[in-house]
């Protein structure tokens, strides 16, 4: 599991400089993007947040993250939900509550989390991926962070890694 990590995390690091290169090229830059990253976190206020708030999508939910000063909310990017088969990637669920938190001014950490019931024999989830489907995992961690590249600003990297590591 834990080169499964650490290939993550150097993929997204790879991925966010590529994203950079791009800028250069194009002239712009993630501060000027159309998009709710904000690379200059300027204070500590900046990087408070809520686990999983805006799942409603309604206008109540976000004042009241409003009046909390709320910038950051926390979204579960779940494989099994995004990959049901091996190669469907379906964002639509995932897309309505990004452009929700995006249009109530909330910036989002992505959790890239868990695994899928089709990479097990038995189609159960098992909150494990073998060294077999590490690939398979690294290709969702690519689409996903591909599709959220400039909406998604930051990624967390499985949770609760020490949860159920082994088989």
């Amino acid at each position: 599991m834990k080169k499964v990590q650490l290939l993550s995390c150097l993929l997204l690091s790879i991925h966010f400089l590529y994203a950079q290169e791009d800028n250069k090229k194009n002239g712009t830059s993630l501060a000027t993007t159309n998009t709710s990253f904000d690379s200059n976190i300027k204070s500590i206020t900046d990087a408070f947040g809520i686990c999983h708030a805006g799942k409603t999508k309604s206008k109540g939910e976000y004042d009241l993250l409003d009046d909390l000063g709320i910038d950051w909310i926390r979204i579960d990017f779940r494989w099994d939900k995004i990959e049901k088969q091996k190669g469907n990637f379906d964002f639509t669920q995932m897309d309505q509550l990004v452009d929700s938190a995006i249009l109530h001014n909330k910036k989002i950490l992505g959790v890239i989390c868990y695994d899928t019931p089709w990479i097990h024999e038995e189609n159960k989830r098992k909150f494990y991926i073998s060294p077999e489907n590490q690939k398979d995992y690294i290709n969702y961690v690519i689409k996903l962070t591909e599709h959220y590249k400039w909406k998604v600003p930051a990624f967390e990297i499985w949770n609760e890694p020490n949860n159920r590591l082994r088989k």
